[in-house]
């Protein structure tokens, strides 16, 4: 999949952060620029506001993962590509 250019959000990004990329993460301990249980909505940001989400291995953690693709819906723009990545 392309990647768009513009703004990105790393959902659960860990030490492995998108570069350029603003990472969200439970763990403080990480490279994340936001600190936020994951499981907890709505999640402090604005709506309509990234080109690009990343979603790696993080569904899996997710107690409501239909939740959780709402709330990535919330936070793209209109046109946003979201990569998703499970072990699954």
């Amino acid at each position: 999949m392309p990647r768009k250019r513009g703004s990105v959000l790393d959902v659960g990004c860990g030490n492995a952060k998108t570069p350029g990329a603003v990472g969200i993460d439970f763990n403080p301990a990480t490279a994340a620029d936001l600190t936020h249980d994951l499981n907890h909505y709505p999640w402090p940001l604005d709506s309509d506001q990234f080109d690009q989400i990343v979603a790696r291995h993080i569904v899996e953690h997710i107690l409501d993962p239909i939740r959780l693709m709402e709330e990535i819906h919330r936070l793209g723009k209109p046109g946003a590509v979201v990569q998703i990545v499970t072990p699954h």
